[in-house]
């Protein structure tokens, strides 16, 4: 399984970073992940690492790349 982060064009010529997975095989039927409001989280890539494991190719796009990059909100409760 191939893990890692790409940048995709965006149609005014930006670009918006994501989390792509490919599985074992190298291909396969595409699924585009959409994340919680916490950003692309551990838990998200965990899901797109299943997904991969079932042989899905699985990107997930930040969706809030406009407003902040690579946004990882995490809850911590002391």
């Amino acid at each position: 399984m191939a893990t890692g982060s790409v940048r995709v064009a965006s149609h005014d010529g930006d670009e918006l970073d994501a989390h792509l997975v490919v599985p074992e095989r190298g291909a396969g039927p595409g699924i585009v992940l959409l994340h919680e409001a916490g950003g692309v989280t551990g838990h998200v890539r965990s899901v797109a690492d299943r997904l991969a494991q079932l042989g899905y190719v699985t990107l997930v796009p930040g969706l809030f790349w406009r407003i902040e990059r690579n946004v990882d909100c995490r809850t911590t409760r002391t």
